[in-house]
């Protein structure tokens, strides 16, 4: 597989005015990560250096998984 991910390269004045861009227009993590040509982690973990927090939703499968392990826990 070949991949045309910029893994370890810092991130330029530019794709972060573009990733902020993205961010305003409602886009997802996946497209955000595709467009750049990162991964969703680092999409993921720049959005938290910027910001504090994640803003930008992903695919939502972990959350589905703490939920319902914290449900195991509570029932």
């Amino acid at each position: 597989m070949t991949a045309t991910v910029k893994q370890g390269t810092p991130w330029s004045p530019s794709e972060i005015a573009q990733l902020k861009s993205m961010l305003g227009q409602q886009c997802d993590r996946k497209g955000i990560a595709a467009q750049l040509g990162r991964t969703e982690e680092a999409v993921a973990a720049k959005l938290y250096k910027l910001h504090g927090r994640r803003t930008a939703q992903g695919s939502g499968k972990r959350q589905q998984r703490r939920r319902k392990s914290a449900s195991f826990f509570l029932s």
